[in-house]
C-alpha cells in the first residue's frame, strides 16, 4: 500500500492534482462563470474527501490527507492555445496513472475511479447555458465530450 511517502515530490504532485487537472478539463471544456468555476473546483474536492471516506485505498487516504493539509495542486501551464492546454492535462493525468501503477498496482483502479468521479463532479456541479441560472443544462455536450476522453485516457468506460 503506497503513501505520499513513496513517491518522487514530482510524482506526487501529479498523483494529487490528477483529479484536480480532470475538473480543470470539464471547465475548460465549456466554461461557466466565476461562481461557475468555484462549484466544479468544490465538486472536485468533494469527490476526493467522499472517496477517502468510502476507501481504503492509501492513496486516496493519502490525497484526503494532503487537502486538510492544504496542499496546492499544481496545474499544467496554460499552453497557447486551448488543444495543447488540454494534451498538457490529459498528459498529466497519464503521468499520474503511470506513478500509481509503479508504486501500487492494486490502488489503480480505484485511483482511475476517483478521477473519473471527479470529473464526473464537476461537470455537473454548475449549469451551463441557459440565463441567470434559469434554463440550461447539467451536463453540456461539451463536458459530455471532454468526460468521454478522459476515460479514454483512463482506459474505463465513461
Amino acid at each position: 500500500m503506497a503513501t505520499q511517502a513513496d513517491f518522487s515530490p514530482e510524482d506526487w504532485s501529479k498523483v494529487f492534482s490528477a483529479p484536480f487537472v480532470a475538473g480543470m478539463y470539464i471547465s475548460f471544456a465549456d466554461v461557466s462563470n466565476p461562481v461557475g468555476l468555484m462549484q466544479e473546483t468544490a465538486a472536485v474536492v468533494s469527490a476526493v474527501t467522499d472517496a477517502a471516506r468510502a476507501s481504503t485505498n492509501s492513496i486516496i487516504q493519502a490525497m484526503a490527507a494532503a487537502l486538510q493539509a492544504k496542499e496546492k495542486p499544481v496545474m499544467p501551464e496554460r499552453q497557447s492555445d486551448m488543444a495543447a492546454t488540454q494534451a498538457s492535462m490529459l498528459a498529466t493525468i497519464e503521468g499520474a496513472i503511470a506513478a500509481v501503477e509503479a508504486k501500487d498496482a492494486e490502488a489503480v483502479a480505484g485511483y482511475k475511479q476517483l478521477i473519473m468521479d471527479a470529473a464526473t463532479k464537476a461537470a455537473g456541479a454548475a449549469k451551463e447555458g441557459g440565463f441567470m441560472g434559469i434554463g440550461g443544462t447539467s451536463v453540456s455536450d461539451a463536458e459530455k465530450a471532454a468526460l468521454a476522453q478522459i476515460a479514454t485516457t483512463l482506459g474505463i468506460a465513461a
